[in-house]
């Protein structure tokens, strides 16, 4: 389940890539605060 990334993983998935370069933390849970792009409701940079 992708927590944050949701705009980087589409884009990758839009690119035709295979595989996607990610971060995995199991301490991580839907009530955890995340910051950065997807939270703030950002356009995704390239």
């Amino acid at each position: 389940r992708v927590i944050a990334g949701h705009k980087r993983f589409l884009a990758c998935r839009k690119l035709g890539w295979k595989t996607v370069p990610v971060v995995v933390q199991s301490a991580v849970t839907p009530e955890t605060p995340v910051a950065g792009d997807d939270a703030a409701g950002l356009p995704a940079r390239p």
